[in-house]
């Protein structure tokens, strides 16, 4: 079996339970392989305050990979090894299709996710996510105060759905569409994404990709499990994530991603 010197995990449905908590044993588990020299990457869609309390927990000092692989930096020094929005004429064309048709979405900033108009369904994501959301009171989000890094639209009709997808690949080739569940989509830039993220800080430490693991549950996690020498997608993942991976693991609420390391690691 090749030797694993890195692993890039994603948060949500992955090392993250239902209750959006760490198992206390995957915890140490994580910090005594980080003694042995195994580097540990959180890689998430979320801000990057939004994915720091897990990162801290996990005592680990590697690059983090936020903002669906759009944005990686060292929370230590503030170094940032990769930096990409997306471009404003992309931006602009998805967010007025969207609200054209009064789809709920969400886009993500650096410091903050804007929403148009703030429900206490935003608002307990934004607890749940250690996320801080700003309203636009009604306005347009064309025109938020920072740059759009990634977009979430969810509860969108099939029909509806299909539409987007095909008007966004066909205005905005520059654009990532993947789907967010099952009525959702999220975007980012296409040069953007965890698995350009990856391979940032794969660079970074002079790592091949045969050393490098990544698991992941979700449509945004295809590329990086696809690029990793190891790719796992866990049992409660999407069937593209689990289409890709060399194997399909346990669960997020049954110790699935420590019960792998163990296997692959001991």
């Amino acid at each position: 079996m090749q030797e694993i010197k890195l692993i890039a995990l994603d948060l949500d449905g992955t090392l993250l339970d239902s209750n959006k908590q760490i198992p206390e044993s995957t915890v140490q588990y994580i910090k005594q392989i980080s003694k042995l020299g195994i580097r540990v990457v959180v890689a998430s869609s979320r801000m990057p305050v939004g994915a720091l309390p897990a990162y801290e927990l996990l005592g680990i000092t590697t690059p983090l990979i936020a903002l669906g692989g759009s944005y990686v930096f060292i929370p230590g020094n503030g170094k940032v090894l990769y930096n990409h929005p997306m471009s404003l004429p992309d931006y602009h064309y998805a967010v007025r299709l969207l609200e054209e048709y009064q789809t709920y979405f969400k886009v993500y900033g650096r410091e903050y996710f804007y929403i148009r108009n703030m429900d206490e369904r935003t608002r307990l994501f934004s607890q749940a996510h250690h996320s801080p959301g700003r309203s636009m009171e009604g306005k347009s989000l064309v025109f938020i105060p920072e740059s759009a890094y990634n977009l979430f639209a969810l509860d969108i009709a099939d029909e509806l759905l299909s539409f987007y997808h095909a008007a966004i690949r066909e205005h905005c080739p520059q654009l990532q569409v993947f789907a967010e569940g099952k009525s959702g989509l999220g975007l980012v830039d296409r040069q953007a994404g965890k698995e350009n993220a990856l391979l940032a800080i794969k660079e970074y430490y002079g790592l091949a990709w045969k050393n490098i693991m990544a698991i992941g549950n979700e449509c945004n996690d295809v590329g990086m499990i696809k690029i990793a020498g190891i790719g796992l997608a866990m049992a409660n993942g999407c069937e593209e994530v689990k289409e890709v991976a060399n194997v399909v693991i346990g669960d997020h609420d049954h110790l699935g991603v420590e019960k792998a390391l163990k296997q692959y690691l001991e």
